[in-house]
């Protein structure tokens, strides 16, 4: 019995024994295939880590076959300073953008870096974590300097478009096309081509060219530009050949001329000849011959019997009477004075400011004035004289007396700022009066003149 228990007790450890020695190989082996294995997992990553390498270096060091490698090609983008225009600069941008292939950002760096002058002062407004925002960039460069609020001034700029001295029809066509991209750049565009034909038709200078495009009813801006062309190149070829043909008559008739003036030049040059001819067999008078009002020799008076006054005729039919010494014709009891035809009285008398004075801006006064040449005549009515060099200053037409002190002139200043009259300026003229008809007041400086003068001294 103790003999089989000690046989089971050996067998038992034989058995954890072997069990022991089992595992140890067990992990021997697993311990072998694990490292196995993590050796082919390090060499199976370092192979993909030098394939991704090879792959990121590639371009740079492998030539690529033609048939498969597409280039994109490289825009430089352009500068914005505010001073050109915001639309045109933004298509441009967009255009050079989708080239390149750029992301928003790229955009919105770039479009950052584009900037100078008063441009890059938008930047100031935007806040620094939306400086990377192309929206937000785009809509504050639009708000400053685009051209959407200024819709309606284009349109009426374009209503009242004509056509500038020397401007020929394609400078017309050109600025009519950009004026209604400006203005009408939502509409669609046949209707915006429709609207430039008859912009275009309005704004042409010449009438005939006018009226002959618009009854052409061109349906867009191009064909009315080229009907307009041909009809002015059309009658530019008309005008040419009618000013030939006139002028083929004018040579024929400029000759005739000349051969009429030839031939009367000739019988004018006989007509001299004959004359100093004639004055040579012609015996000298007698020098000693003496005048008999100055009583200087070589003087001879024409022996006239023909009358002399203009208009004699007309006064002897009427019984006029001629009185030169008191400078007057009479007639039926009236008397008409006559003037001299000398210099002094076939003009106009300025009249000078007598001291300098202001006048207030849209406001009128009475001035002290001072004829230029006393005494010419007495009675005469002032004007507005055209070499005043103030220029929006009238002055009321005034009977006046020359004879007395100061002549009384009223002064309308119509500017706005006031006027200064130095001393000595021409600020009227006047015309002198041959006579007055009636008399409604006595004109007589004790009674008004005085008056007058006292409120010029009030005035100034």
């Amino acid at each position: 019995m103790e003999a089989g228990q000690e046989e089971m007790r050996s067998g038992q450890e034989r058995m954890e024994k072997g069990q022991e020695e089992m595992k140890g190989l067990i992990d021997e082996r697993n311990k072998g295939k694990i490292e196995e294995v993590e050796h082919k997992v390090q060499g199976k990553i370092g192979e993909i880590e030098r394939r991704l390498s090879e792959l990121e270096d590639r371009p740079f060091s492998f030539s690529a076959s033609p048939e498969f490698l597409h280039t994109r090609p490289t825009i430089k983008s352009l500068t914005f300073d505010g001073q050109t225009s915001w639309t045109v600069f933004k298509t441009q941008f967009d255009v050079v953008s989708s080239t390149n292939g750029w992301t928003d950002f790229v955009k919105a760096s770039q479009l950052v870096a584009s900037l100078r002058g008063s441009a890059a002062e938008v930047l100031q407004g935007i806040p620094a974590d939306k400086l990377t925002d192309l929206t937000t960039i785009e809509k504050a460069l639009e708000y400053r300097f685009g051209d959407s609020h200024l819709t309606q001034f284009y349109r009426t700029e374009l209503k009242t478009r004509r056509q500038k001295p020397g401007e020929n029809l394609q400078e017309l066509s050109a600025d009519v096309e950009r004026l209604m991209s400006l203005a009408y750049a939502e509409c669609p565009l046949d209707v915006r081509e429709s609207l430039a034909a008859q912009y275009f038709v309005d704004a042409i200078r010449d009438e005939d060219t006018q009226h002959s495009t618009r009854l052409m009813d061109a349906k867009d801006l191009k064909s009315s530009l080229a009907y307009s062309m041909k009809y002015e190149a059309a009658r530019t070829v008309s005008k040419t050949s009618r000013h030939a043909r006139s002028r083929e008559t004018e040579d024929h008739t400029s000759r005739e001329r000349d051969d009429k003036f030839e031939f009367f030049f000739n019988r004018l040059e006989k007509l001299l000849n004959s004359s100093v001819y004639g004055r040579k067999n012609t015996p000298r008078r007698n020098p000693n011959v003496t005048c008999w009002k100055c009583s200087k020799k070589g003087i001879y008076v024409a022996d006239i019997t023909d009358p002399c006054i203009l208009g004699l005729d007309f006064l002897q039919k009427f019984n006029f009477t001629v009185d030169l010494e008191k400078n007057e014709i009479r007639t039926g009891g009236e008397e008409i004075p006559l003037f001299s035809a000398s210099v002094q009285h076939s003009k106009s008398c300025s009249v000078l400011a007598k001291k300098r004075t202001i006048i207030p801006a849209r406001s009128e006064c009475l001035i002290q004035g001072v004829p230029e040449v006393p005494g010419q005549f007495r009675y005469a009515v002032t004007n507005f004289s055209s070499h005043v060099s103030q220029k929006g200053v009238l002055v009321a037409a005034t009977l006046v007396d020359l004879e007395m002190e100061a002549i009384p002139v009223r002064v309308l200043n119509l500017n706005n700022k006031p006027k200064i009259l130095n001393k000595g300026d021409v600020i009227a003229t006047c015309e002198p009066v041959v006579d007055i008809v009636a008399h409604p007041q006595e004109f007589s400086g004790a009674q008004h003149l005085q008056s007058t003068l006292e409120n010029l001294q009030i005035l100034n």
